[in-house]
């Protein structure tokens, strides 16, 4: 009985098998049709581009992002390289830089963002030069449209954005340096490495920059409360190296001789050195600030004492962090909670720049181009 249901399964497998094989043949030969074959593909090839465009699916759905800094080198050029380095994992995202050819090019600024209302990317980041204020209408226009924009460094007051009744969306993403806390670290660098009594001076950059008057104005405040009745001539000047160099040989003048100098950018500092090559008297005590890679050169020769790192590469991550989470997800922006990331500053000297116990070491470090 046991043999009899045996042979009873292999006759229905291989009935089975054979039912099988002959469907294939047939569904083989429908295919082969011409006719057939082209209603299958009219039918299935939106269905595959809808997919392939669909959120998440990773297929022909890369979000844009567009870069327009302020300048073409300096703070830009370092932030730039710090950027890409970050953009790197986010597969995801195409992004393209607009880099003005002008230093500080506010007209430059207007057409590129004038550029992005029409081409409309999916984020924006942006580096304001001095004078920013006037980008503010375009900034809001861009935000209306429901676009999300990070505003790196400081030159923009916030307040200007809150105040604007035109303001319909979301409020851009501030992402900046404590630039006060830079002042006060600029200030007791100089106070640790002179004498009571010793002569300070300033070079900031020009009056309408906000930037230039939160460092200088923290500098002042933190020398007046350790040095009574402080005597600091203040020089205010453009950020170039030729105005760093003008502004320094005013200040070698200076009697009794200045001891320790406070340059507020790394452009003035590049400037002020120059000024003193050709001089055979003590050269004063330079701390800079911005600690861009000359500058951490200058530090590493003995031409700057020290300088205020704000810290580029942690400013640039969260950036983009921040701005890739917003353009990957669904949600629409809504809203007006003001979102200000703050980084904190460090001062670089000798020992510092390149310790690997150094946050601003270890990473500088390990953005250097290859040799």
């Amino acid at each position: 009985m046991e043999i009899q249901v045996l042979q009873i399964n292999w006759k229905f497998l291989v009935w089975l098998i054979g039912f099988i094989a002959s469907i294939f043949a047939g569904v083989k030969s429908f295919i082969k049709n011409p006719d057939i074959l082209s209603f299958l593909s009219a039918l299935l090839t939106p269905i595959s581009k809808y997919m392939d465009n669909s959120p998440g699916s990773g297929k022909g759905s890369k979000k844009k992002i567009a870069i327009i800094f302020k300048s073409p080198g300096g703070y830009c050029k370092r932030m730039e390289r710090a950027i890409r380095e970050c953009l790197k994992p986010h597969k995801a995202v195409d992004y393209e830089f607009k880099v003005p050819e002008k230093f500080e090019s506010v007209s430059e600024q207007h057409a590129y963002i004038r550029q992005l209302i029409d081409s409309k990317p999916d984020g924006v980041i942006l580096t304001p030069p001095k004078g920013a204020d006037e980008l503010v209408p375009d900034i809001i226009k861009l935000l209306n449209r429901g676009l999300p924009v990070v505003i790196l460094d400081d030159e923009f007051d916030i307040r200007e954005f809150l105040k604007r009744g035109s303001l319909e969306s979301h409020l851009p993403i501030f992402v900046r340096c404590d630039q006060e806390k830079g002042g006060e670290l600029a200030a007791e660098a100089i106070l640790q490495a002179i004498d009571p009594g010793d002569t300070i001076a300033v070079i900031s950059g020009p009056k309408e920059s906000r930037t230039s008057k939160l460092r200088k104005h923290a500098f002042v405040d933190h020398i007046s409360r350790h040095v009574p009745k402080p005597i600091i001539p203040i020089v205010e000047t453009d950020w170039s190296e030729l105005q760093g160099e003008r502004a320094m040989k005013e200040i070698l003048k200076i009697n009794p001789p200045v001891k320790a100098v406070f340059v507020c950018s790394n452009r003035l500092t590049i400037g002020a050195l120059q000024a003193t090559e050709a001089i055979e008297s003590e050269i004063p005590i330079i701390v800079s600030y911005d600690g861009i890679d000359s500058i951490r050169n200058f530090i590493m020769e003995g031409k700057v004492y020290a300088s205020v790192d704000i810290n580029i590469e942690e400013q640039a991550m969260l950036a983009v962090d921040e701005l890739v989470r917003i353009v990957t997800s669904r949600k629409r922006l809504k809203s007006r909670q003001l979102k200000d990331l703050i980084v904190q500053p460090t001062l670089l000297k000798k020992e510092t720049i390149f310790d690997k116990t150094n946050p601003s070491g270890s990473l500088f470090k390990r953005l250097l181009p290859k040799a």
